[in-house]
């Protein structure tokens, strides 16, 4: 791309600006003839408030303002990542031991909430499992 801009008689400068809480790029064009154009400033907020926090964030906006600038869309890598298989989660070894349906709730409730939807399959297998167990022993 900055070949394609400098065979063009055309040279990018990306100014940063001073900001407490990420980074500032402003992506300038400026032309062999002297006309200078300003494709206005990007915030990118640093998620890490270290070097390599404002690193990564410098970097980050440095490839987006230039791609905006040029009318070049980004790969979707948040949408990629999103579309690939989510790693299996291995059951917590509690749920096949489960007795009754209130100890299974019980192991539910303990497990943090970021994993209980992982588990959620394993759960409602068990549950069928207990209930089947529990109707077989009524009727026999």
């Amino acid at each position: 791309m900055i070949d394609a801009l400098n065979n063009n008689g055309v040279a990018l400068i990306q100014q940063t600006h001073e900001c407490s809480d990420g980074v500032i790029v402003e992506t300038l064009f400026v032309h062999e003839s002297g006309e200078v154009f300003s494709a206005g400033k990007l915030h990118v907020p640093s998620t890490k408030h270290d070097a390599q926090g404002y690193g990564s964030a410098l970097t980050y906006a440095r490839r987006y303002s230039l791609m905006a600038a040029c009318g070049i869309a980004p790969e979707d890598d948040d949408g990629n990542a999103a579309s690939k298989a989510q790693k299996a989660v291995k059951p917590d070894p509690r749920i096949a031991s489960a007795k009754t349906i209130e100890e299974l709730q019980g192991i539910f409730k303990s497990l943090p909430e970021n994993e209980r939807g992982a588990m959620k399959a394993a759960f409602t297998k068990r549950r069928q499992e207990i209930e089947e167990s529990e109707h077989g022993t009524e009727n026999a």
